[in-house]
């Protein structure tokens, strides 16, 4: 591997940095306490994001996006997303939904360009209250075809962004006469009749992130709306399961690094019996293991992204990247909040947001526990226990 970061990623770094700094951090405070992003001032990030190429960089450069390529670039951003309120580290730096090249010109023109450039939101709509969204082979919500329709039964749950959203990316059962599996996906209007968006679902961190329940009942969709074969979505969504986990191990190496940076200066900085908190031995190696802990995370998440840009199967690294990102994003902010002391308990300070955002992130894109278990089948070679 060439450690070697081009400057070109190193810009869009830097410049990334400099939009959570000027832009986003300002902002933190207010979203964590409301759980809310303002409506324009949503709509004016989005658009200056469009601007600087922080929207919708890896999608191809005939699709309207950034041309970028590089999986080690989109963890780089993604890790200066992190150090945010991951409501705009979720959103940002996507600006893709599925597979451009194979989408029909009716998709790209109503949904997916639109949203490229920033003027369509969407929400994924994957998630289900018993099965989960580990488990997506067993959902329950089912399409029925119809003619040119498909008319769509279920529910969903923990949808993040429903209430902004323009359009849901919606996965059914279509394959009914089977009890597992046969899963596609469909774009499905905010204001499709048969579609309810149901109570808001407050989470302990994530804030500004709203998330909701939505139900289908008998919502009739066009088959233009319909991605792919029926019953080829989820072998479609599955190829996209890896890139996510990477972002999301990236946000917790970002948090960790605000965390750190802010111990450091803070245990400079207070002074208790005479001397700074920096010449206690416990302060020490607090800041000495987070340390070794973000660089050691980032190499092996950096590995990782640069094996698959050589298209290497890296299914299992990528979810053990994902737990150790997490749980090292809440281990780095719950050290800096005992540096701090009872000054790290309040939100004073970003320390304690990051820490309960992080306790999101070792559950979804995958359970952390589900993640080892795939690493175990591939590292002892066992079939899969599931259903068994």
């Amino acid at each position: 591997m060439d450690f070697t970061i081009p400057d070109e990623y190193k810009m869009m770094q830097q410049m990334a940095r400099r939009f959570m700094e000027d832009e986003i951090y300002p902002l933190e405070k207010e979203i964590d306490e409301t759980d809310r992003v303002p409506m324009d001032e949503w709509r004016r990030l989005v658009a200056q994001a469009v601007e600087l190429g922080l929207w919708a960089p890896f999608v191809p450069e005939k699709w309207g996006g950034g041309g970028i390529q590089s999986t080690i670039c989109n963890v780089m951003l993604s890790e200066e997303f992190g150090k945010g309120p991951l409501v705009f580290a979720l959103f940002f730096l996507n600006g893709s939904l599925s597979d451009l090249d194979s989408a029909s010109d009716y998709l790209k023109e109503q949904y997916l360009l639109p949203h490229i450039r920033g003027e369509k939101f969407f929400a994924g709509a994957f998630t289900e209250p018993t099965t989960g969204g580990s488990d997506q082979s067993a959902m329950l919500t089912t399409a029925k075809q119809d003619g040119d329709n498909w008319v769509i039964n279920g529910s969903k749950t923990f949808i993040s962004g429903a209430d902004f959203a323009d359009f849901f990316m919606v996965a059914a059962r279509t394959a009914l006469d089977k009890p597992r599996g046969g899963v596609t996906q469909f774009f499905v209007d905010k204001d499709q009749p048969g579609l309810k968006i149901g109570r808001e679902q407050k989470t302990l961190g994530n804030r500004g992130l709203t998330q909701y329940e939505i139900y289908f009942d008998d919502c009739i969709v066009p088959d233009a709306n319909r991605a792919g074969a029926p019953g080829g979505g989820m072998a479609g969504w599955m190829r996209m399961i890896v890139v996510p986990r990477l972002r999301v191990a990236a946000w917790g190496v970002g948090g960790a690094q605000r965390c750190f940076e802010l111990g450091i200066n803070w245990a400079k900085e207070r002074v208790t019996f005479g001397k700074p908190l920096s010449y206690r031995q416990a302060i020490q190696w607090m800041v000495v293991d987070s340390w070794a802990e973000i660089l050691s995370t980032r190499l092996f998440l950096h590995n990782t992204a640069w094996r698959l840009d050589q298209g290497e199967d890296v299914l299992a690294e990528a979810g053990m990247c994902k737990v150790m990102g997490s749980e090292l994003g809440q281990r780095v902010s719950d050290r800096v909040i005992q540096i701090y002391g009872g000054h790290g308990y309040t939100n004073d300070f970003p320390m304690e947001r990051i820490w309960r955002d992080q306790r999101g992130c070792r559950i979804y894109e995958g359970a952390n526990e589900i993640l080892h278990y795939l690493a175990a089948r591939k590292l002892l070679d066992v079939p899969s226990m599931i259903n068994q």
